[in-house]
């Protein structure tokens, strides 16, 4: 049976990937002349005839543009597809990992989330920074050692796009941390602007009403520690002395403990759900809503490090697999 203009094309068009990567032009110049002694029989008239014929000059030109080069091949797609990757990066979702259980039991150490930057409104990077505790003997690494001078740090101007609405109580919210942008935490937002907080006895009260917090670990240490009692951990207490110091002269805020505080305009204020364990806004003031990277929207992947990886069926969290955050 004899192969239509359609076919040949085809081949042709195959036989010019072929020839442009491995040289055999004597086959690609063979697949054209057939496919164009097929298409000039057809003739050019009316719809399919004119196609044909673009086809096949689209064809010739690729032919005659020669064999492709290791950035036409190669580098002309990766960059592509790294450029890709970073728009979706910054303007869409973000991948996050869970270090610490300050806000268990919600969300676990070792758990992988996926960050969505539209809820919000996505904003570009606001600075290019590489420390040297990045770079190791075994390659570059994510992270860096705390307190650490970076030996890169380029401010960028930033521009805040509009998103589909601004934070709420109860919002899983990722944000750069107020006192070193370069490390991201992950909190819920309790109040935003104009409400006012307070702790008494490790129940949260907004306006002066009890917030119902059935996700909350609280009390796990059994003691509460008494109103005008500093916390004894001296890291914990001088944190806040250092962002709360103008309020507490005449009186002592604790974990359990705190406020009344009236968030400012533009601010939100933001715990742990793991009250007992949670380094978070009684310890280092309001969030500046400009810090926030994104809202908590899934879990993708939970990984339990307390399991041998040998052991690698047993420590994946099956249950947790594309679990919504709320």
């Amino acid at each position: 049976m004899r192969p239509t203009a359609e076919e040949l094309l085809d081949a042709a068009d195959r036989a010019i990937q072929r020839a442009r990567r491995r040289g055999a032009r004597e086959q690609m110049l063979a697949a054209i002349n057939s496919a164009r002694a097929e298409v000039e029989n057809k003739g050019v008239e009316g719809w399919a005839g004119r196609r044909r014929t673009k086809r096949l000059a689209r064809l010739v030109a690729r032919a005659e543009a020669g064999p492709r080069g290791f950035w036409r091949e190669w580098g002309r797609p990766l960059s592509y597809g790294v450029a890709i990757a970073l728009c979706i990066r910054v303007f869409v979702i973000e991948a996050f990992q869970i270090p610490s259980g300050s806000m268990e039991e919600t969300l676990l150490v070792g758990d992988y989330l996926l960050v969505n930057k539209i809820t919000y409104g996505p904003r570009t990077p606001e600075r290019i920074t590489f420390y040297r505790s990045q770079l190791t003997r075994e390659g570059w690494r994510v992270g860096h050692t705390p307190g650490e001078d970076p030996l890169i740090d380029i401010h960028l101007p930033s521009i805040h796009l509009p998103g589909i609405r601004r934070p709420v109580a109860g919002d899983i919210i990722v944000f750069a941390n107020p006192h070193d942008t370069s490390t991201n935490y992950i909190k819920r937002c309790v109040a935003i602007e104009g409400q006012t907080v307070e702790i008494r006895d490790k129940k949260l009260f907004v306006d002066g009403v009890p917030r119902e917090e059935s996700f909350v670990q609280a009390g796990i240490e059994g003691r509460i520690r008494e109103p005008g009692t500093r916390d004894p951990n001296p890291i914990d207490r001088r944190s806040m002395e250092e962002s709360w110091g103008h309020l507490m002269r005449h009186r002592a805020w604790n974990r359990d403990n705190f406020g009344p505080v009236t968030v400012p305009q533009g601010h939100l204020f933001m715990l742990g759900d793991n009250r007992d364990h949670s380094l978070d806004g009684r310890y280092w003031g309001f969030l500046d809503e400009g810090l926030i990277r994104g809202k908590a929207s899934l879990i993708y992947f939970s990984w339990n490090r307390e399991i041998p990886i040998r052991r690698i069926f047993g420590a994946v969290r099956w249950g947790r697999l594309a679990r919504s955050i709320r």
